[in-house]
């Protein structure tokens, strides 16, 4: 009979110094630390807690579902409204300033494929100049 010896080996997220070692010190992700230890990365995250290891912010927060703010505008989308404003201010129709916009290429900020009269007009609205007088 041959000689076998067994030997017991803590997995890595129950060590707390090589679970700091490769969570904080070499910025590893909880998916690559479960893997490696062939686990969940829900167990990772448990023992990260007990070990009183800080998680680190996400890099992409995301917000969850349902709880989008619809007032919430980027950058591009203040950009885009200035814009209708402006041809609006030069007299132009919310079809023609929809029609420039799909001729541009910006794209709609919902699902839409295109941009629509009505949305511009509403934009339009908003901003206090659903009718316009021109200086003729």
């Amino acid at each position: 009979m041959s000689d076998i010896i067994g030997y017991f080996c803590i997995p890595a997220f129950k060590n707390v110094s090589l679970l700091h070692q490769k969570y904080v010190q070499e910025t590893r992700s909880l998916e690559e630390i479960a893997s490696e230890s062939k686990c969940s990365t829900q167990t990772v995250k448990k023992h990260l807690k007990l070990a009183g290891i800080p998680f680190r912010p996400h890099p992409h927060p995301r917000i969850p579902k349902g709880t989008k703010d619809k007032n919430i505008i980027s950058l591009n989308e203040i950009r885009v409204n200035q814009m209708m404003l402006e041809y609006r201010r030069l007299g132009m129709s919310a079809q023609k300033i929809a029609d420039i916009m799909n001729h541009i290429g910006i794209p709609p900020r919902f699902k839409a494929k295109s941009w629509h009269y009505r949305t511009v007009h509403k934009i339009v609205q908003k901003h206090g100049l659903g009718r316009v007088k021109l200086n003729r």
